[in-house]
């Protein structure tokens, strides 16, 4: 009798313990589905991504980003942070830009960075860099990378093809008459027509096809992705996520681009003024404008014009001689 009372009171002593290994079975089994659904996103994203603590160690990279920045076999077994920050940096024709970030960052933990990397190769990586964050606690920082070459080829040929239209405009204005000035400075109250092919703009996807067609048709108006969403027929949470899955970008990054290119188009092919380039793609605030080019540029659209025209003038002087 006394055996039996003792197994019972050890039973009844051990419960509370089988519950909580029960219990950890069970959060441990939750948080190896949360890793892996985690592994299956990174690895499907078109971005090159790498997180790392606030320690400044790896704690996490995708295969895009070991093939974008081609990192060896060796730093990716080792893990080890100081040899991938210099074997990255040592890719760059300006190896500061990562490393001068990457020691700021101490400094202004909360910062967001945006950046254009040029390679040696020739390759050109559009870099984006934001906290990485547990409840309101800074844990760490992901860094992405796309390359962004094959558009950033494209948009030159763009650019190439505005200044020989701008040729254009200049021979018959030299040629013809002066009403042809007037004609060209007068504002548009119809849909503008800004000479940008958009299919030079917008990658052929079949299942955005007319994503893009309600972009392309309405840029110059002050859409949203509320907009795009409704017209295509999908929620903006589902429409986000088919783009970015298909282009690595957000629609609102799209309809960002194309603004961009018809404002450089604007800025090389009339005289109007950035008030009223910014009113004839949409914008309803002209700074915002401004913020949004001088981002997307580098530069603000004053200067831009003014480089690209003197660029013109050189080149056709060069021509004439």
């Amino acid at each position: 009798m006394n055996r039996i009372s003792s197994q019972t009171a050890l039973k009844f002593t051990n419960e509370p313990l089988y519950c909580e290994i029960a219990a950890r079975q069970w959060i441990e089994a939750q948080l190896n589905k949360s890793r892996s659904m985690l592994h299956t996103s990174l690895q499907s994203v078109p971005s090159g991504v790498v997180a790392f603590s606030s320690q400044g160690d790896i704690l996490c990279f995708n295969q895009n980003f070991v093939e974008t920045w081609q990192v060896p076999e060796a730093i990716v077994t080792s893990r080890n942070s100081q040899q991938l920050l210099e074997f990255c940096s040592n890719q760059l024709k300006e190896p500061k830009i990562l490393t001068g970030y990457v020691q700021e960052l101490p400094n202004q933990p909360d910062v967001e960075i945006y950046e254009i990397l040029k390679l040696q190769d020739g390759r050109i990586f559009e870099q984006h860099s934001q906290p990485l964050r547990q409840g309101q606690q800074i844990i760490g920082r992901v860094w992405s990378f796309l390359d962004i070459t094959e558009r950033k080829h494209t948009q030159e040929q763009l650019l190439g093809s505005l200044a020989a239209q701008l040729k254009k405009h200049d021979a018959l204005q030299q040629g013809y008459a002066p009403e042809f000035q007037q004609v060209l400075e007068q504002p548009s109250t119809n849909m503008p027509v800004f000479g940008a092919n958009s299919t030079l703009i917008f990658p052929q996807i079949p299942q955005l096809r007319k994503v893009f067609d309600f972009i392309e048709a309405n840029y110059h108006q002050p859409i949203t992705l509320s907009s795009v969403a409704q017209a295509v027929g999908y929620s903006p949470a589902y429409l986000t996520d088919l783009v970015r899955r298909h282009t690595g970008q957000t629609v609102n990054r799209w309809i960002v681009e194309r603004r961009m290119t018809a404002a450089c188009s604007l800025l090389l092919e009339t005289n109007r003024s950035v008030e009223q380039i910014a009113t004839a793609l949409g914008y309803q605030n002209t700074n915002y404008f401004f913020r949004q080019f001088r981002k997307y540029h580098g530069t603000t659209p004053c200067a831009w014009r003014k480089m690209h025209q003197a660029q013109c003038n050189t080149q056709q002087s060069l021509n004439n001689h």
